[in-house]
């Protein structure tokens, strides 16, 4: 497989992943088949690039396709998921398992990755701090995502929730907006540590850098929680958007596509 063909793919397959989303796709044997597909492409696309230097570096290889491994998860099953409250109660109970494993996903990564970093030889070493925000946004990803499940299983179990526990969800909104914040911070300081080592181009840290940048700053704007429902729909507001659990792992899907092939560096 060409390089150019590959980058392209690997920039698109989260956009597919989103496209095939709606609600309307939810047709049984339909979603099924398209999760199935959407998920072997991306094997056969990882496997057709990494090949090239597994024998070179393979711990880097690991990383990358961990960074990556959340959006495949979400390609096999959100096939015509849609949003929370158009979900069914099963469906929801399956979103935040699948949450939980991508973020277990995405703290091995980042933990990988910043493991082969070499040592600052002068200056400020910054993949210590890099490191401190990943293992807190990733364990708060992980009690949000638990707290959703057991949410989510109780209401099955009882046939509703107290207001108790719905006034308790409504808090921990402010949990996932600080998860979401830390996340892009760390990955802004990832970008910068790898542009300092020339393990990607500096136009590629400027570009995902000043993403990253933008959604922070329209997360914190934003406040601690999501806005109620207006007029506007909920996917033409960016501050809804970039706080959505899987959205502040798109940039490093892109970072893990960069590390299955050689870095300026090699």
């Amino acid at each position: 497989m060409s390089k150019p063909i590959f980058r392209w793919m690997c920039l698109l397959f989260p956009v597919l992943v989103v496209a095939c989303a709606p609600r309307f796709l939810r047709i049984s044997g339909v979603y099924q088949a398209v999760g199935v597909a959407l998920f072997l492409g991306f094997c056969l696309l990882i496997w057709a690039q990494a090949k090239t230097i597994w024998a070179t570096n393979p711990q880097r290889v690991v990383a990358g396709v961990l960074l990556m491994l959340p959006w495949a998860i979400f390609a096999l099953f959100w096939v015509g998921l849609g949003p929370p409250w158009l979900s069914t109660l099963p469906e929801n109970v399956m979103r935040y398992a699948v949450l939980l494993m991508a973020s277990a996903a995405i703290y091995l990564g980042f933990s990988g990755l910043l493991h082969q970093l070499p040592k600052q030889p002068a200056g400020v070493d910054w993949v210590p701090y890099c490191k401190a925000l990943i293992n807190l946004a990733s364990a708060g990803y992980m009690v949000w995502c638990c707290f959703q499940l057991g949410f989510f299983v109780n209401w099955i179990r009882e046939g509703d929730v107290s207001a108790d526990l719905k006034f308790l969800n409504n808090v921990m909104d402010s949990l996932l907006f600080a998860d979401c914040l830390m996340t892009y911070a760390a990955t802004l300081l990832l970008l910068v540590l790898l542009a300092q080592h020339r393990w990607v181009r500096p136009r590629f840290s400027f570009i995902f850098g000043g993403i990253c940048t933008v959604a922070l700053i329209a997360l914190a704007l934003r406040g601690f929680s999501f806005p109620h429902p207006g007029s506007e729909p909920w996917y033409l507001q960016p501050g809804f958007v970039v706080g959505i659990p899987a959205v502040p792992w798109l940039i490093p899907y892109w970072i893990g596509a960069a590390c299955l092939k050689p870095f300026s560096s090699d």
